[in-house]
């Protein structure tokens, strides 16, 4: 349990923002840390890189089937 609550101070604040641009959405994300070395060591121990990578595509996904699904029920409405 101690290594949860030590990891967990790695990042001190996160943002994500949505915002409308041209008719789409943009996502921003910012993850700030207290210190080049806690970030060095979430990237390289956790794949914070890659991780950021693959939820986004899930979210793409899924945001995807959402948007067919909507455009189905008001296609039957």
């Amino acid at each position: 349990m101690a290594a949860e609550s030590s990891n967990a101070a790695l990042v001190g604040e996160r943002e994500i923002r949505g915002t409308e641009e041209g008719g789409k959405t943009r996502l921003d994300m910012r993850s700030v840390f207290p210190s080049a070395k806690a970030r060095a060591f979430v990237v390289e121990n956790y794949g914070a890189v890659e991780g950021m990578h693959q939820t986004l595509a899930r979210l793409e996904e899924y945001l995807a089937e959402e948007v067919s699904t909507t455009a189905y029920q008001a296609i039957d409405d």
